[in-house]
């Protein structure tokens, strides 16, 4: 081995911290495959007394068996499960939990965090089943801080609980554009 080869193998590498775009891509690649072994294995029963916090730590729980089965794994992705968030620098304890975290790169912030809702678009199942509790105990608390302080980026998650997956998507697709409280830019296609 020469010098120039001997000096070229010693020099420390920096990798690339992955775009955003292949964060949420791989991220929501996980998602579908752990919810597809959810449903194939029959673990869980989406319906109205399904609790959120259990099919969240689920979800999670299969997430992080479909990630240690993906290829390639550069680097790998680590899944946490019910994190804390803060939604200023001033506070000492979380004032908010986000469902799932995860970090994607060498460092230990997190690169996207997800947040799962019940939704339901049957009349009488519930406030907190409703486009309104998805929109403001969920996607507004991305855009206020309390779930995304520092991140431009989150993930809402829907559970549709009366199995009208499309009319869920269009009922909070609706419920977005009329809302006032907030300015909020969605992507929604449906």
């Amino acid at each position: 081995m020469n010098y120039e080869t001997a000096v070229s193998i010693a020099q420390p590498t920096l990798i690339a911290a992955p775009d955003i775009y292949a964060v949420i891509r791989a991220a929501l690649h996980i998602v579908i495959g752990a919810w597809i072994q959810i449903c194939r294995e029959r673990l869980l029963t989406v319906e109205h007394r399904t609790s959120e916090p259990r099919t969240a730590g689920l979800l999670c729980k299969r997430m992080r068996s479909v990630e240690r089965l993906r290829k390639p794994r550069m680097p790998a992705m680590k899944i946490k499960p019910e994190v804390g968030t803060f939604s200023c620098e001033d506070i000492e304890l979380p004032d908010g939990r986000i469902d799932i975290e995860i970090i994607y790169s060498l460092s230990d912030e997190p690169d996207l965090r997800l947040e799962c809702k019940r939704v339901s678009t049957t009349p009488g199942d519930g406030p907190r089943d409703r486009a309104d509790y998805y929109i403001g105990d969920g996607i507004l608390r991305f855009v206020g801080d309390k779930y995304g302080r520092g991140h431009a980026w989150g993930v809402m998650l829907a559970f549709v609980i009366d199995g009208k997956s499309t009319a869920a998507a269009s009922f909070i697709a609706t419920s977005v554009a009329g809302y006032t409280k907030a300015p909020l830019n969605l992507y929604y296609n449906a």
